[in-house]
């Protein structure tokens, strides 16, 4: 017979049957790129990594047929999650598989195909050229949810048609108000449904409206419904507040609406009614009040001994004073139940006082929200305070006696009534609960520091007055307590007696070691014994004379011990302009600080070429230095002196003391002597090449003189008039004049 159409078919395409098989060869590439016609590649060598699939156009079945339009319907289902199942196995070979799914969205390039993926399970592994089945099963669309609306790109507040849903703003994140059309896009009346989405009495979050583009479930806006759904005769205006949203709506786009709706608010606390008597007498069987109209004043809170309910509450109420933190025993808030945003809330910061047939409850005012309105129902809401944990420290009771006696079991007392001035803080052997705290006590000195530890006691209703001392001193037993010397550091607030405190100590460090002796100031250098004026090598600091006490130049060399230059350093010892003291040097034994010695630099210091040589003065020093001891030098400059060097340095002298010449002369130039306040010379004086004689001026209690002296056995004085001037020895007493052996000219 004839060749049929049959004998062209292989029988590797008659093992795919007529499934949903395909095949593919291969390809070991992981490039997401054209893999070839009829190959497909993945994009990881790890079966259980591949996220990507690419796949020709054609498969390689026979004659390379065109698929490309079969795999990219691959994606078509609503399903965006899982849009199909994809089954990959080598042919012959069916333990070498790959399972997973589609996740997203195929890209079609013209001549391949992308898949994205989610691994799902595989086996064995692939080879390049291997034929590929392909089977592929489609996911369902996802179900229909909500209402059938049309998605309108209209923003205004006006019926925008039947089944119509519209937004007041196009951008979906600014949009605070939803317009629905009285009617769904299936003619369906939504009106009295929509009308209930503001329902709940939990009117901050009344419930959440989500709209979906139907087919893209990426693309949807969800909004909480936080106001009033107001009727506008054929549509529905819906108060909202943006939540999330993805992808962009078009014009006529079919779309689900959901609304989810928030449950009411349920009831809290003991059911109520507000009083606004603030009178403290009872109001009635189930009322609240203050004692103040302006609640923020309010001190107490009263509540009947039963709820609105005629349920009693006494008992309960009873224990809203029952913590033991005295500070705030619990927190009252109180709530009109149809508008919560009217409330009041007080802390209990006192006791509960029963008043037969309603209770008195000491608060302080926290805070208002609104305001009360008489005979509202409210809810009354109690949340107790932890008890007081355990105090920190020993539980003691302040005594404000200040006598050095025992003032009983638990006691702690000091000896000053002003706690800032108390020296001694007094504690009992026992604390409060009879528990004997003697030998923690006698350790608070066993520190060795000077100050010992710290003791700090508070009161225990209110943490904010506190006192605290150093340990300064020893404990001293008193056989049944104890007393420790102590300074004040700091406190707050007062103590009355018989306060309970909390007492805490704590310990002082131990002096620590002494540290490691520190780095040595000055130059480090190595001494040398030799006196010889030579270079003694690197480092070397050595003196004319073996006897340092004796010694007038001390030699350094021109770098130090570490080899660093020095020289243009020591080059300065001598450059104060104080000459007789230029500054001070001192070497010391790196060993023992106490071995050193001390010389002033009083001459200059001449370079040697390798070193130099430093004229000194010996000072002082001790111990004694030995050939290669490691030692230190260092210099102290002196400032150089000052600029007055004489009384010519200085235009208008002034003293001011008496002149003291200090057994010394004061020089006159020739022809210059003493001159007034007014600059007026008073007395000038002269002088000659080689006087030897002179007058003596001498004081005297009756009769001062003057007295020609000098080292000749006979000396004259001579006065002498100036012109026709003349020399009167006195105009009002007559003179007496007396002559030793000698003339008396008188010329008249």
């Amino acid at each position: 017979s004839g060749e049929t159409a049959l004998e062209n078919i292989t029988l590797s395409d008659l093992s795919l049957g007529l499934g949903t098989a395909t095949k593919w060869a291969f390809d070991t590439s992981t490039s997401m790129a054209d893999p070839g016609t009829g190959d497909v590649r993945f994009n990881n060598a790890t079966l259980a990594s591949v996220t990507q699939i690419s796949v020709s156009y054609k498969s390689s079945q026979s004659g390379n047929p065109d698929i490309s339009d079969w795999v990219a319907a691959w994606d078509d289902s609503t399903n965006d999650a899982i849009r199909g199942h994809i089954m990959i196995h080598e042919d012959g070979t069916p333990s070498n598989f790959w399972t997973g799914y589609i996740n997203g969205a195929i890209t079609d390039n013209s001549t391949w195909l992308q898949i994205p993926v989610t691994h799902v399970d595989s086996g064995g592994s692939f080879s390049a050229s291997d034929s590929m089945v392909f089977g592929f099963s489609r996911a369902g669309d996802s179900g229909a949810g909500g209402f059938d609306m049309l998605w309108d790109a209209d923003t205004s507040d006006s019926d925008s048609g039947a089944g119509k849903v519209w937004f007041n703003n196009g951008t979906l994140a600014s949009v605070s108000i939803v317009y629905i059309d009285d009617l769904d896009s299936n003619g369906v009346s939504i009106n009295a449904l929509v009308d209930t989405f503001d329902d709940s009495t939990t009117t901050a979050l009344r419930g959440t409206l989500k709209i979906t583009k139907k087919g893209t479930p990426a693309t949807y806006a969800v909004y909480n419904v936080n106001g009033a759904v107001t009727s506008a005769s054929t549509y529905s205006k819906v108060a909202v507040a943006h939540v999330i949203s993805n992808g962009t709506f078009t014009d006529g786009d079919p779309a689900y609406m959901e609304f989810f709706r928030t449950g009411n608010i349920g009831i809290g606390g003991l059911s109520m009614a507000w009083e606004t008597t603030t009178t403290d007498t009872d109001q009635g069987a189930g009322k609240c009040w203050a004692n103040n109209g302006t609640l923020s004043s309010a001190t107490v809170f009263y509540m009947d001994d039963v709820d609105s309910n005629s349920a009693d509450v006494n008992a309960f109420v009873d224990t809203w004073d029952d913590s033991s933190n005295l500070v705030v025993r619990g927190t009252i808030i109180v709530r009109e139940l149809a508008s919560p945003a009217n409330f009041v809330i007080f802390n209990v910061t006192g006791a509960v006082t029963s008043a037969s047939t309603y209770s008195k409850i000491a608060v302080t005012h926290v805070a208002t929200g609104g305001s009360m309105t008489d005979g509202n129902a409210m809810s009354v809401e109690f949340y107790k305070a932890g008890n007081r944990g355990p105090n920190a420290g020993l539980d003691m009771t302040f005594d404000n006696t200040t006598t050095d006696s025992d003032q009983g079991a638990g006691k702690l007392w000091l000896n000053n009534g002003t706690v800032a001035s108390a020296s001694v803080v007094y504690i009992d052997d026992v604390d409060d609960n009879s528990v004997s705290i003697n030998s923690f006590v006698d350790s608070f000195d066993d520190s060795s520091s000077s100050v010992k530890g710290h003791i700090q006691f508070e009161k225990q209703a209110d943490p904010a007055v506190f006192a605290m001392f150093n340990v300064t001193g020893s404990v001293t037993s008193a056989s049944t307590y104890s007393k420790v010397a102590c300074t004040y550091v700091t406190g707050a607030g007062s103590f009355s007696d018989g306060d309970k405190i909390s007492t805490t100590f704590i310990r002082g460090g131990d002096k620590g070691d002494t540290g490691a002796r520190g780095s040595d100031a000055g130059l480090d250098m190595t001494f040398e014994s030799t006196t010889t004026d030579t270079d003694q090598g690197v480092g070397k600091v050595w003196f004319d004379d073996g006897t340092l006490a004796s010694a007038s130049v001390m030699y350094m060399d021109d770098v130090d011990a570490n080899s660093a230059s020095i020289n243009s350093y020591v080059d300065s010892w001598d450059d104060s302009t104080n000459s007789a003291l230029r500054g001070t040097v001192t070497i010391t034994q790196k060993a023992s600080a106490a071995i050193f010695a001390i010389y002033n630099v009083t001459g200059a210091v001449t370079s040697a070429s390798t070193y130099s040589k430093v004229a000194v003065t010996y000072v002082t020093g001790a111990g004694s230095f030995t050939d290669a001891d490691a030692s230190t030098v260092s210099f102290v400059r002196t400032g150089n002196a000052g600029s007055l060097t004489s009384v010519l340095g200085d235009t208008s002298p002034q003293l001011g003391a008496d002149l003291d010449t200090n057994s010394f002369e004061i020089l006159f130039d020739d022809a210059h002597g003493i001159k007034d306040d007014s600059g007026n010379e008073q007395l000038i004086f002269s002088k000659t090449g080689s006087a030897t004689n002179y007058l003596e001026i001498g004081n005297a209690t009756a009769d001062p003189d003057i007295t020609a002296a000098g080292s000749d056995s006979n000396v004259g004085i001579t006065i002498a008039a100036k012109g026709t001037g003349v020399i009167q020895v006195t105009t009002t007493m007559n003179p007496t004049l007396t002559s030793t052996g000698k003339a008396l000219v008188l010329g008249f």
